[in-house]
C-alpha cells in the first residue's frame, strides 16, 4: 500500500493539517527556487567573488606599491650607473 493510503503516514487528516502542510510546502519549494536562481546567477556570483578577492587584497596595496617605487628606484640606479 502507498504512503499516502495508510493510517498514521504523514499524509495530512484533515483540511488544518493539509494547509499547514501546503503552506511548508510552498515554503521550502519558494526557497528552493530562491538558492536555484541564485545559483543560476553567474554575473551576480563572479562580482561577489570579485568583491571578496578585492577585500583580501586591498590591504596588501600599501605594500605592493612601496615595492614598486623601490624596483623602480634600483632600476634606475643602475640604469645611470650603465651609462657613465
Amino acid at each position: 500500500m502507498s504512503k499516502h493510503g495508510q493510517r498514521g503516514s504523514d499524509f495530512p487528516q484533515d483540511a488544518r493539517e493539509a494547509r499547514t502542510d501546503l503552506e511548508l510546502t510552498r515554503a521550502e519549494l519558494g526557497n528552493t527556487v530562491h538558492e536555484l536562481a541564485q545559483k543560476a546567477n553567474l554575473p551576480a556570483r563572479a562580482k561577489e567573488r570579485a568583491g571578496t578577492a578585492t577585500e583580501q587584497v586591498r590591504p596588501l596595496l600599501p605594500a605592493f606599491a612601496g615595492a614598486l617605487v623601490l624596483l623602480l628606484v634600483v632600476r634606475g640606479i643602475r640604469r645611470r650607473k650603465a651609462r657613465h
